[in-house]
């Protein structure tokens, strides 16, 4: 199947999509193993020798051993239902514990909860009682088939104790049945994963390609003990073909040995690659300068202008929508609040909801222009707080789950790159998908990315990591390097006196931020060109949802291939949490330079700006300032002093670096966090319900409020609130 459809890809349209290491390596291990067993069944009908007979054999011990399988098998399938009824129970029950809690459920939301939990507990339950098919520990012979046609020809199926040699009439509508559904699923889902996922959802589609899978492969284990396993797998003493491990086993051999780089290459066919002119760190002020005229702010009686730095942390679509919340008020509070943010730097999550709150009123050609000043500036917080509410409630997590399960697995192994009917013109792997489905649900994000600044965002700044060199990745709006000593990136790193590819450095040098590669400096003249969801994607590729997404910029660049000195650079980027999740890391960096920036232009002002921090914490209550343990026992201690390490990149340390380098007061540094109440929260903050969004944004609005805002007696830091008085 695989060999035939290789060969119908590479005679028509579809070339490209056929990888020929995997599917060379594919071919070798899957024929080698066919023609072995072909070369040794030869030979042993010249050299005969007793073989073992294919289980179930009649013996009383080899039916004793297909009774335990049989056995394990019906627990594992009973099994798999409880385990969804329990997480029905599971996700109803958290809406009963935060109700009975007090928490902001409503009554008709609580007694349909209630009533689901039960059911689902009942249903558990049940199951869990039922008694057993088989008595496993019976070594009587299995009664002959007796009684209709139906009845014999379910014994003969269903009873694993039969001997029975051919599939009876029952069992071939059952391998037909369970065969055509399990293919049509995984065929309709692989061909339209946006739909299928968004129609049914992501329980529903990672339920039913596990099924289907699982169904297929029994379907095969089922029909191949009927027969001999293959003569190298019985000369190695099986007595059945090792389907499963052959599954499990071929896919990693062929990864190891011929794991491509394009198969999660980033998808930058979207938008044509156009140099892009960034301005420095000293015109990017010089510019919000113009942007915030006539927006002073009275400190302490003395005039000042706030300059806002955003730093928003990661944490899938509750970070996305969290950071979109808290920037909806600075919009609502009006035009100077909006423009006062001067640079934004995101993570994971928090980079999406910079993307969609960047996005929002971009022009075709992806231009701002002076959004705060344009009237439909005044519904921007309700449109913003829409488009975050589609990006949640968008196809993109059911479409990453068809491909983590079917699309990808199959392209890696195979080598077979299968297009889509979405759309027949490209490979998506899993990522593709995901901003896909961000492009369906917010067109915004489909526009080129550029360097124009808006509000209320100001200049973004997505911060990715390339897991090869271990540099932090950035996509920039502003040139971060100042250019004192010369760009990390401006020289060629290209190959060695072999043409193999070298890696990018970020240890040298010191025009970018430390240990950090500029993206847009590191594709140089070639020009990145990408959309905002790709852009912002770079930034959230959490592993195992999406893959690490690989830059090779010969290839994107049409550099001639095995030339020695050619550039071949190549980058493999992860979520740029796996390095640090705040935002806060780069915000720290910059800061040295950009407060040199502002001293300068201070001495000779009129009004002073003033520098405020504001970090957009995805986790709820936790206001950095945790009370410090008063002892440690001394057992402890060698284990305890490992922590030490951990706490100097903590988001606490960022925020110090920050606040040294502005000489700036605790007074200066805000955080926008969530006051605790009870709420349910996704693991990993990869899905968002109804009640958790419209929390977040009532707990948004909370914190816009100095009245309202839930800040810790303790804590030296302020909140949003209190920040956005000052422009009263």
């Amino acid at each position: 199947i695989v060999l035939t459809t290789a060969l119908i890809y590479v005679s028509g349209p579809l070339r490209d999509h056929v990888d020929p290491a995997p599917l060379t390596v594919f071919l070798f291990v899957t024929g080698g193993i066919v023609l072995v067993s072909g070369a040794l069944e030869v030979w042993l009908k010249l050299r005969p020798r007793k073989l073992g007979k294919p289980i179930p054999s009649g013996r009383p011990e080899d039916r004793a051993f297909v009774l335990r399988v049989a056995a394990a098998g019906d627990i594992l399938a009973v099994l798999v239902v409880i385990v969804g009824a329990l997480g029905v129970a599971r996700s109803f029950g958290s809406l009963v514990i935060v109700g009975a809690a007090g928490g902001a459920i409503d009554p008709v939301t609580f007694w349909r909860s209630v009533g689901f939990t039960v059911l689902a507990i009942g249903v558990a339950a049940a199951l869990a009682l039922l008694p057993g098919r088989l008595n496993i520990e019976s070594s009587d012979d299995p009664p002959a088939p007796s009684g209709g046609w139906l009845r014999r020809a379910a014994l003969r199926e269903f009873d694993p104790r039969q001997d029975c040699p051919s599939i009876t009439g029952l069992g071939i509508a059952i391998v037909a049945v369970v065969a055509v559904v399990s293919v049509g699923f995984i065929g309709a889902a692989g061909l339209w994963p946006l739909t299928v996922g968004g129609t049914l959802g992501i329980v529903a589609v990672a339920v039913g390609l596990l099924g289907a899978i699982t169904s297929l492969l029994g379907l095969i284990v089922l029909s191949l003990r009927r027969r001999r396993p293959l003569a190298l797998f019985e000369l190695l003493g099986l007595r059945s073909d090792p389907v499963i491990a052959l599954v499990l086993v071929i896919p990693v051999v062929i990864a190891q040995l011929s794991g491509s780089v394009g198969l999660h290459g980033v998808d930058r066919l979207a938008i044509d690659a156009v140099p892009v002119e960034r301005p420095d760190l000293q015109e990017a002020f010089d510019d919000w300068i113009e942007r915030s005229d006539g927006c002073e702010a009275t400190l302490d009686g003395v005039a000042v202008r706030p300059l806002v730095l955003v730093a928003a942390e990661g944490g899938g679509i509750r970070a996305a929508t969290w950071t979109v919340a808290t920037l909806a008020e600075f919009a609502a509070d009006g035009r100077c609040a909006a423009d006062s943010v001067f640079l934004s730097s995101g993570v994971s999550g928090g980079s999406i909801g910079l993307a969609v709150a960047a996005t929002l009123d971009r022009d075709d050609d992806g231009g701002a222009g002076n959004l705060a000043a344009d009237a439909a500036f005044s519904d921007y917080p309700d449109r913003v707080r829409a488009a975050i509410g589609e990006i949640g409630d968008s196809a993109a997590l059911p479409g990453a789950v068809v491909g983590l399960i079917g699309s990808d697995p199959l392209a890696s192994t195979t080598g077979l790159r299968s297009p889509t009917f979405e759309d027949p013109t490209r490979w998506r792997d899993r990522a593709a998908l995901i901003e896909d489905a961000w492009r369906d649900a917010d067109a915004s994000l489909a526009l080129p990315w550029g360097a124009e600044p808006a509000a209320p965002t100001g200049l973004v700044v997505f911060n990715s990591a390339d897991i090869l060199s271990g540099c932090r990745a950035v996509v920039s709006q502003v040139e971060l390097g100042v250019g004192r000593f010369g760009s990390t990136t401006e020289e060629s790193h290209g190959g060695d006196a072999e043409g193999n590819a070298q890696r990018p450095r970020c240890d040298q040098g010191s025009a970018e931020p430390a240990l950090t590669l500029d993206l847009v400096d590191f594709f140089g003249s070639c020009a990145f060109g990408a959309d905002w969801a790709t852009a912002s994607m770079l930034s959230a590729r959490f592993p195992v949802v999406t893959p690490g997404g690989v830059i090779d910029r010969s290839a994107a660049c049409g550099a001639d291939e095995g030339v020695p000195g050619d550039d071949r650079d190549r980058l493999h980027l992860v979520d740029g949490g796996y390095a640090e999740n705040s935002g806060l890391g780069l915000i720290a960096d910059i800061s040295p330079d950009l407060a040199r920036i502002v001293a300068e232009y201070n001495t000779e002002a009129d009004v002073d700006v003033v520098p405020y921090l504001v970090y957009i914490q995805n986790s709820p209550g936790a206001y950095l300032a945790a009370r410090a343990q008063e002892s440690v026992p001394e057992l402890s201690v060698p284990i305890a002093g490992f922590g030490t390490k951990a706490t100097q990149v903590t988001p606490n340390s960022w925020i110090q670096r920050a606040m040294a380098a502005f000489d700036m007061s605790s007074d200066q540094v805000v955080i926008a966090a969530a006051g605790t109440e009870p709420s349910v929260t996704v693991p990993l903050g990869w899905g968002l319900s109804d009640a958790t969004f419209d929390q977040l944004l009532a707990a948004a609005s909370a914190q816009a409020s100095s009245a309202t805002c839930a800040v810790p007696e303790w804590s030296e830091y302020r909140c949003v609130g209190e920040l956005l008085d000052l422009f009263d």
